[in-house]
């Protein structure tokens, strides 16, 4: 049995109910939401346009400005640059872009050359490029074998992690220098190069050469190559002809290059030029900056996309934005020179008020919610303080009262202190106080009793239900004040497990299928297939108990404090 820490969930879990449940549900379908937000430490830059945006192994944001290499942990902003303290640290401070290698170091491009930065010593070390002239940084890609792809007009490098320099490709199209837009490895596992004017090359492993990849005249300035896993295609985003969906597999150029819808700016005026192109983690939605704005795109059932209208968290208008940035949250950093570069937060999950105005109505009083569930039909059951069970659909406002049922309104259901949803559809299990548990459904809001379960029924001591499990085999265990009882619901029987066990707490069970329960004072009880039971003998308080995929027991008492068995 592994059980790491015990942490007070008792207060925790009533001031939490308490404050969450006056004014609001919580919904359990999984929701989602996008906000835009500011830039931490944005005022600490040097200058607020920013060029490049990332995001290190370590969490870090770098941000590549006009007037240096930015690195900041959420607090303060260090500044690395060529100024009056730092004469000569870099040759120009206009920042192209930033990547970090397998050893960590970070690799940044400027007007004049490429850098490595140590993160333990702050060092910068220039980036041997030879004898060439450009030296105007272009991109910096690293693939997976840890080589780092360093290109410039003419000119692909490829350095060692250390900065040994291995090789330098030419890069030309129709006998004129061109850069490299990206370096990326698709799902094959081929080395893929876009570069301007002149579309995709593979490195050929056995030559250690470039060849064209899927040439097609009208494709040739790809900026971003990205592999959709949910859709299972590529989308390119180019210069001029906006995003097209990429499928090599076909045999015809038609076929193999789809062209999507041009994004529209707030003029309605088409744009095909393309800076750069992220997917997102929730929606799927392709983002893309262009010389006039952010858009975003959702993909339909056809694989076409579809612009989405983003002015509920985006202001309408022109803007003068370059790069957009995934960092390992799943978030979107935006790069703008004529505004405030911003975050676009795309959460999954959210809070959603529910006011209950037709409760409020009812009992002339505010909503002070004691238990709550939601059943398999997404309609919410609570019990409120002094009145006892209701439902709520939160779809139609409507509420249910169980005093205003014929078939209920004679049960004990003033005051449910725990409701649970059941596997079986439809049906949520109640436990009042006393020593019965009710397992009921609704239709069209009118509450119905399915089971009635009397622990009193196969014991002379059957206490006080206190807690109550439906496990995956949909059996429902029952605890009590004085034991722990199992309910096969395929059955309808009631077995007795122990009624000398003492007050349980709580119920879990565990990904090996065996059954753990807590009772206060007197420790933990495994319960075995069986159903004999082996106690841990703990002298806590338990409230409840609960398991981590990971295996791991949590437990919660009512006076906090640490335990490892």
């Amino acid at each position: 049995m592994n059980i790491r820490y015990v942490h007070q969930f008792s207060l925790l879990n009533q001031v939490f109910l308490f404050l969450l449940l006056q004014t609001l549900f919580m919904s359990t379908v999984c929701a989602q939401e996008i906000v835009v937000k500011d830039i931490p430490s944005l005022d600490k830059l040097p200058v607020k346009a920013i060029h490049r945006i990332f995001q290190d192994s370590d969490g870090y944001i770098w941000y590549g400005t006009f007037n240096g290499l930015c690195r900041s942990d959420g607090y303060d902003v260090r500044v690395f640059r060529s100024d009056l303290f730092h004469h000569g640290l870099l040759d120009d401070n206009y920042i192209t872009y930033i990547n970090e290698d397998h050893e960590k170091h970070i690799w940044f491009g400027t007007f004049q050359g490429a850098y490595i930065l140590d993160k333990a010593t702050y060092r910068i070390t220039p980036v041997n490029m030879g004898n060439v002239s450009d030296r105007n940084v272009f991109s910096i890609n690293v693939t997976r074998d840890g080589t780092i792809w360093v290109s410039t007009s003419g000119s692909l490098f490829r350095y060692e992690a250390n900065g040994e320099l291995l090789k330098r490709y030419p890069v030309e199209y129709n006998h004129s220098s061109q850069f490299v837009y990206t370096v990326y490895e698709d799902k094959d596992d081929h080395l893929l190069i876009s570069i301007t004017q002149g579309g995709m090359y593979k490195l050929n492993k056995e030559t250690d050469s470039f060849e064209p990849y899927f040439h097609h005249e009208e494709y040739r300035d790809i900026e971003k190559i990205i592999w959709d896993e949910t859709h299972q295609c590529y989308w390119l985003g180019t210069w001029g002809k906006g995003i097209i969906r990429f499928n090599p597999e076909e045999q015809s150029p038609e076929r193999q290059y789809i062209p999507q819808p041009l994004p529209v700016d707030v003029t309605g005026e088409a744009t095909g030029d393309t800076y750069h192109m992220v997917q997102d983690d929730v929606y799927h939605y392709l983002w893309v900056t262009t010389k006039k704005d952010l858009f975003a795109f959702r993909i339909t059932k056809d694989k076409m996309l579809e612009q989405v209208d983003t002015s509920s968290f985006l202001t309408p208008g022109n803007k003068m934005l370059y790069e957009i940035y995934k960092d390992r949250d799943g978030k979107l950093w935006v790069s703008a020179f004529d505004m405030e570069s911003f975050i676009i937060d795309i959460r999954k999950h959210f809070i959603k008020k529910y006011t209950l105005p037709a409760l409020r109505e009812q009992i002339k009083a505010n909503p002070a919610i004691i238990s709550l569930c939601m059943d398999s039909k997404g309609v919410f059951w609570f019990s409120q303080e002094r009145y006892g069970l209701y439902i709520y659909d939160s779809g139609t406002d409507r509420i249910g009262y169980y005093l205003k049922n014929e078939n209920i309104g004679n049960l004990p259901l003033w005051e449910v202190r725990n409701l649970i949803p059941s596997h079986i559809p439809g049906r949520v299990w109640a436990m009042p106080y006393g020593s019965t548990v009710f397992g009921l459904s609704q239709e069209d809001m009118k509450m119905k009793e399915e089971v009635r379960i009397q622990i009193g029924d196969v014991t002379g001591n059957p206490g006080e239900t206190s807690s109550f499990f439906e496990d995956n085999a949909k059996n429902l265990w029952i605890g009590t004040t004085t034991g722990l009882y199992v309910y096969h619901i395929s059955t309808g029987t009631l077995e007795v497990i122990s009624d000398e066990l003492g007050n349980v707490a709580g119920i879990t069970q565990t990904s090996d299928g065996r059954i753990w329960a807590v009772a206060k004072g007197k420790g933990i009880y495994r319960v075995y297939p069986d159903k004999k039971t082996e106690l841990f003998p703990l002298n806590k308080d338990f409230t409840c108990v609960d398991v981590t995929t990971d295996g791991k027991l949590w437990m919660g008492t009512s006076e906090g404090g640490d335990i490892d068995v």
